[in-house]
């Protein structure tokens, strides 16, 4: 039974939990196939609703996951699970397949296959899972292995969530390529501006913020570079948008994902950067900073965050807090001053 699939390991924390998605044959971002129904895509997520970051990633714990033995590259975190081990026979991957569907099951989790096309092969496994409107994916897939002539699998568990793309407005006169619930492709004559405004007033219509990657100082990246990027942020759950020419075509690859951490962004924000790997986020707000403070406190509050005023750094700074927790880094929260505006830094604290 599981317990014979699926003997309990230690899981160790890695710095990335993408390398799976590198070496796997069956990854979120390559969906080939078969839209699902406008009636199965909104039985799946409606992109106005989307529940609170916490109320999402506390619908499974991947920390307390069930992992084979012998496994290695272990990572779990709030919205993901992976992990490799070495190709013992032509059944690993299938066994490995059946120990994640028993385990989700008596968790709660029913197979969810209009959520993107399904894979089920001896070399790839493939599969979606829902509970009420929440999605899960698992992902398993072989890749030659460290050592000379063997072969590993790598195992994860990805948290998509509520969010369905294939629900979203499409752009007129556009062509889907590929579709699942998480990743799209399209395509359109169309000119990349008119495109981002389109993807812009879309989402703004339905309660999203559209933010950016922080710039790095050094690495700057031109106006024409940041048009190929656009990003869109709602209760921890991040839409983006990568767009490039593909011959005399305009080409844009969609992606949901739930984030790792989210990081409270206050109503009516504009300037929105944000880097959740940092973490990191940046945002100018007509709040005060006594408003914003008070934002804070109520949106950490829940997960045990104490916020208290703080001595001033250099750097012309009109207010700094910090929020503190047991066992955990702090956060810094700095506020200037602008006018009627407040520029606003929330980041892990230095």
């Amino acid at each position: 039974m599981i317990a014979k699939i699926f003997p309990v390991s230690s899981l160790t924390q890695l710095s990335s939990t993408l390398l799976l998605m590198a070496l796997t044959g069956c990854n979120r971002n390559s969906g080939t196939a078969g839209e699902a129904s406008s009636e199965a895509a909104a039985a799946i997520a409606k992109p106005a609703e989307i529940s609170p970051h916490r109320e999402v990633v506390s619908s499974v714990d991947f920390t307390k996951f069930p992992t084979p033995e012998k496994t290695s590259r272990n990572s779990a975190s709030a919205v993901n699970l992976s992990f490799s081990l070495p190709l013992e026979d032509a059944s690993t991957v299938k066994k490995i397949a059946e120990g994640f569907e028993q385990e989700l099951a008596r968790q709660g989790w029913q197979p969810a296959p209009q959520a993107g096309q399904e894979v089920r092969n001896d070399d790839v496994q493939c599969r979606y899972y829902r509970k009420q409107d929440i999605l899960l994916m698992a992902s398993i897939g072989t890749s030659r292995g460290f050592q000379a002539g063997t072969q590993d699998v790598n195992a994860g568990l990805f948290l998509i969530g509520q969010m369905d793309l294939r629900s979203l407005p499409a752009f007129p006169g556009s062509k889907t390529d590929s579709a699942t619930c998480s990743a799209l492709k399209q395509t359109s004559s169309a000119k990349i501006g008119d495109v981002r405004k389109f993807h812009t007033d879309t989402f703004a219509g339905l309660g999203w913020t559209e933010y950016r990657r922080p710039e790095i100082p050094g690495s700057e990246r031109s106006a024409e570079e940041m048009d190929t990027e656009q990003s869109f942020l709602r209760n921890g759950t991040s839409v983006s948008f990568i767009y490039r020419q593909e011959g005399g075509s305009l080409v844009w690859f969609s992606r949901a994902e739930v984030m790792g951490q989210e990081l409270p962004l206050p109503p009516n924000s504009s300037g929105v950067q944000l880097d959740v790997s940092t973490p990191y986020l940046f945002y100018t707000t007509p709040l005060t900073t006594e408003e914003i403070f008070a934002f804070y406190e109520k949106a950490l509050a829940p997960q045990g965050w104490k916020g208290v005023a703080a001595p001033k750094p250099d750097g012309g700074i009109s207010k700094y807090f910090l929020f503190s927790a047991e066992g955990r880094k702090d956060w810094s929260l700095s506020c200037l001053k602008d006018g009627a505006k407040t520029h606003v830094e929330f980041r892990t604290a230095k």
